[in-house]
């Protein structure tokens, strides 16, 4: 029943259209009509003023011989008169003419019979033969005839122009039956369609049979469609997953290739500054693998779509000085000029995901600096409240190699790179600005980019950040003392110099060593410097020799802040040229402990090297070179420690001996260090533990914390927060 409601509706709809489609034939067929009528109205207007231009042309020659006679001057003056109105209505109407020739959106219709006798002929073509023609009688009209004029109106002259314009009057003629013709066939062609219309209704009504069977094979042709689509992105996603293993192993044999390289090559070599450059490098392309690590570790997330945001409170000047201060360095490595500009409201604790707006600024900045061969890159911050909520927003301009309009909608997308040249000249394998795009998504941001190519690129990034969920209040003690801070860029002073005034010191900012050197002049005196590496004009090494040789006794002390290690490494020894050393971020602890010292507020600060007795660790790793690395980053920062292989020996160890603090590895034979943990909480034992482990997903740490550990450290171990977590719990404890 509801299969024949069904056809009985589609045969209505049918009959329905069909009428439609009659009523369509002859309402276009009314129209038509009406527009032949119009048609053929505007063709006679157009000849019978071509034909008027025929007894134009003689009326303005004879009007032009009357005034070569001698009249008197009241004729002349009508004849002048007549003379003029009969070239203004020649003009005109040669003028309507010419728009009769244009076509659309062509100024003239080459196509159309007149085309030829008026724009082709030699030496001149109608159309400049008239308008010369009315040039002259012009002249005649105003008294003021050229020579040449006379000729222009002699019979063989005037009666070659009469023949040209009959034969632009045969031209409209032929061109309006040409006209009436074609209609004539329209009409024929919508009769002929109205008769198909009707003979089509025999197949449309009563065919419906017919009509079931086409669909049911357009319903197959459409499944088989669906099919093929479904086998190409079979193929494709096999395609995909091919680039993506040949991409990875590119991407992951070269800083393999660097790592096996540089340790060799160290083996083999004697000099102690090479062997240390060597292995700089090798360390170098370390953090690189562990960064393409990360990364797919990333892509993994957000294909399974577990993107969680880890917010919290957090320093945002530290963090900003955290990504630019580095880059800042690698920059200047290149010759390439980095400033950097903040507004002033930029407050000190704001909440949010530190880690994801860390890793989207290193992105953009890393990015603006690796794809800027000379020049210069800009990052422009700025904090704003709009419609009720704080957006942090982050400008990074370069002046780089760009990218074309027709890239800039892919950089976006993974293993994106916007050439293969690009790929070539620049390693990466695409992932970071796709992962980074993801994250700010996900943060409720905007990501956006405008670039130019050859001229560079603005990447435009705004976050949402909220208010602290806890107060963060510094005690300040008023002390003694007056620091000077010497850094190029503009975050890191201002986050220095936050850190320098909270610890209750006076202090001065300078943009440069000139800027400095030009207060010491003045009288301004200072007790400590802290100076940063890297800066144009004179670095910070060159400030702090100055420093040393020009003032003696009197000099300052000097604390050198930079973001690379390596130079950090390089005047280790030299304890003349500075007091102290930092890598920037700056432990702020250390740095009121070493300031203190300027007024001997503090004689022996408590530090891991001054302790009435050396901290004791427990190491529980079953792999012999990662323990021989943590074993040698902890003593030689001054703790004591012990291994041992596995949970079940670090029970016992602890039942013979006490530690302060237990580095735990996860994965280990016998009883791995969950298991050890959840036995030593089980038994009251309360000594710290942390988990040192290549696990580094969520559930992992959740894992940890669950079953008492106090933090959880990711394999490869950085040293400086190795060290940094060991000593605020061992502290804490």
């Amino acid at each position: 029943m509801q299969h024949l409601q069904s056809v009985t509706h589609r045969l209505r709809f049918r009959y329905l259209l069909a009428l439609g489609m009659i009523a369509l034939v002859i309402g276009i067929s009314v129209l038509a009509s009406h527009y032949v009528t119009y048609l053929q109205a505007s063709d006679a207007k157009t000849i019978n003023i071509a034909g008027m231009q025929r007894m134009l042309s003689q009326k303005i020659a004879l009007n032009v011989h009357r005034l070569q006679a001698p009249q008197q001057p009241t004729s002349v003056a009508s004849t002048a008169d007549a003379l003029r109105l009969a070239i203004n209505r020649f003009e005109q109407n040669h003028q309507f003419l010419l728009a009769s020739l244009s076509s659309g959106e062509a100024r003239y219709d080459s196509q159309h019979p007149a085309y030829p006798l008026y724009f082709v002929g030699d030496p001149d073509p109608l159309e400049q033969r008239v308008r010369d023609y009315i040039s002259a009688a012009r002249r005649w009209a105003s008294g003021d005839p050229l020579p040449q004029d006379r000729g222009m109106f002699m019979p063989r002259h005037t009666e070659k122009l009469l023949g040209d314009l009959d034969s632009v009057v045969s031209a409209f003629e032929h061109q309006a039956q040409l006209r009436v013709k074609l209609l004539s066939w329209g009409q024929w062609a919508l009769l002929l369609v109205a008769l198909m219309v009707l003979s089509g209704q025999y197949l449309y009504l009563f065919r419906p049979i017919e009509r079931q069977i086409s669909d049911n094979l357009a319903s197959l042709d459409k499944q088989r469609q669906e099919a093929l689509e479904l086998e190409q992105q079979a193929n494709q996603a096999s395609i995909a997953k091919s680039q993506f293993l040949a991409t990875m192993s590119h991407e992951l044999r070269t800083p393999l290739n660097g790592i096996f390289g540089m340790v060799e090559l160290a083996q083999l070599e004697s000099r102690t500054g090479t062997r240390q450059r060597y292995l700089n490098q090798a360390l170098k392309s370390g953090r690189e693998l562990l960064h393409l690590i990360e990364e797919i570790l990333d892509i993994a997330h957000i294909e399974s779509g577990k993107l969680v945001l880890k917010n919290n409170d957090f320093n945002l000047p530290s963090l900003l000085d955290e990504c630019l201060a580095p880059h800042s360095v690698e920059a200047h490595k290149k010759g390439l000029q980095f400033t950097s500009q903040q507004s002033d409201n930029v407050p000190e604790w704001v909440y949010g995901d530190p880690i994801r707006i860390k890793q989207v600024l290193n992105n953009l900045l890393s990015n603006a600096v690796k794809f800027t061969p000379q020049g210069s890159v800009d990052v422009d911050i700025q904090y704003r409240t709009d419609e009720g909520r704080d957006w942090l927003h982050i400008e990074v301009t370069d002046t780089g190699i760009g990218i074309d309009k027709a890239n800039l909608t892919r950089i976006f997308e993974r293993f994106t790179q916007v050439d293969e040249r690009s790929q070539r000249n620049y390693q990466g394998a695409g992932l970071g600005l796709a992962i980074c795009k993801e994250w700010v998504d996900v943060m409720g941001g905007k990501l956006s980019a405008t670039s130019i190519a050859g001229k560079g690129s603005r990447f435009t990034c705004q976050i949402p950040l909220g208010s602290p969920k806890a107060e963060h209040l510094e005690g300040i003690i008023a002390r003694e003392g007056r620091i000077a801070i010497v850094d190029d860029l503009d975050s890191s002073r201002r986050y220095l110099g936050l850190i320098v005034e909270q610890l209750g010191f006076q202090c001065e900012c300078f943009g440069s060593a000139k800027a400095l050197l030009g207060a010491l002049a003045s009288g301004s005196r200072f007790d400590a410097v802290l100076i940063d590496q890297h800066m144009p004009d004179v670095d910070g090494i060159s400030l702090a020799e100055r420093l040393r040789d020009q003032y003696h006794g009197q000099c300052p002390l000097r604390i050198l802040v930079s973001a690379s290690d390596t130079a950090l490494s390089a005047y280790a020894e030299d304890e003349t040229l500075f007091w102290r050393r930092y890598l920037k971020p700056v432990d702020t602890a250390q740095l009121e402990q070493d300031l203190r010292l300027l007024r001997r507020e503090d004689k022996e600060p408590a530090t891991a090297k001054t302790r009435s007795s050396e901290p004791r660790i427990l190491l529980v790793e079953d792999n012999d070179i990662n323990a021989e690395v943590v074993l040698n980053m902890l003593q030689v920062a001054g703790f004591f420690c012990q291994r041992v292989d596995n949970g079940e020996e670090a029970l016992s160890a602890l039942e013979k001996a006490s530690f302060d603090l237990v580095l735990m590895d996860i994965n280990m034979p016998v009883m791995d260090g969950l298991q050890a943990c959840k036995a030593m909480r089980g038994r009251g034992d309360t000594t710290p533990v942390v988990a040192l482990t290549a696990n580094a997903y969520d559930e992992d740490i959740e894992r940890s914390r669950s079953v008492g550990m106090q933090a959880h450290l990711v394999k490869p171990v950085n040293r400086e927060h190795l060290i940094k977590t060991v000593n605020r719990l061992i502290e804490r404890s």
